[in-house]
């Protein structure tokens, strides 16, 4: 549901940017798909840290104002993945937990880019971002625990756009979120995690 949400939000910010948009700058939008890595630690009561990296399909809505040929802003919606992992138990008997932590994000970011051709750019990014994630905690397939965070992150990567025909670009980009999650439960505190997402996008500009 909050990714419902999340999305309805970033698609009403989006239309809003083409109302105040200068003529001298390029508008563009687009849709991207890929994978996020993710290391996820989590310290539980009686149970050790667990530092796995785990995978995940990742999906990414993007808008952006190219105010000229070096300088862009975007703002991206990104669903993060869902990762599963297991945090181990070390005294008292405790039995295995099993935990689940689905993430999204919202970010603004500032493109630098370079354009070596005339139908290629590479750039560096960085911004910063919102982000909301959900865990459960389940012991002997019961669920023990839910709970959500929602904080403030910053992000920063690199790509290129590769300009395929008139008003239409594809993009690779590697982007690093800093600071999801983390929260305390009555089981313990999920800590917050980083999570690295390679993604291919396809754009097209207004």
């Amino acid at each position: 549901m909050k990714k419902w949400m999340f999305a309805v939000v970033f698609v009403a910010s989006a239309s809003s940017v083409s109302f105040v948009h200068a003529d001298s700058g390029v508008l563009y939008a687009g849709v991207g798909v890929g994978r996020s890595n993710a290391e996820l630690p989590a310290r539980f009561v009686y149970a050790e840290t667990t530092n796995e990296s785990t995978s995940s399909t990742a999906v990414s809505l993007t808008v952006g104002d190219r105010i000229n040929p070096y300088l862009a802003f975007e703002l991206n919606y990104s669903d993060l993945g869902n990762y599963s992992y297991v945090a181990n138990p070390f005294s008292l008997g405790v039995t295995t937990r099993e935990v689940a932590q689905d993430s999204t994000s919202i970010g603004l970011a500032i493109l630098i880019r370079h354009e070596v051709r005339a139908n290629l750019a590479p750039f560096i990014k960085l911004g910063g971002i919102r982000s909301t994630t959900d865990y459960k905690l389940t012991t002997n397939s019961t669920i023990k625990t839910s709970a959500s965070s929602e904080n403030f992150g910053y992000l920063f990567g690199f790509g290129a756009d590769l300009k395929t025909m008139e008003h239409v670009f594809a993009r690779i980009d590697w982007t690093f979120f800093r600071d999801i999650g983390g929260v305390n439960t009555t089981q313990g505190r999920f800590e917050k995690t980083n999570i690295s997402q390679l993604v291919l996008s396809g754009f097209f500009e207004f």
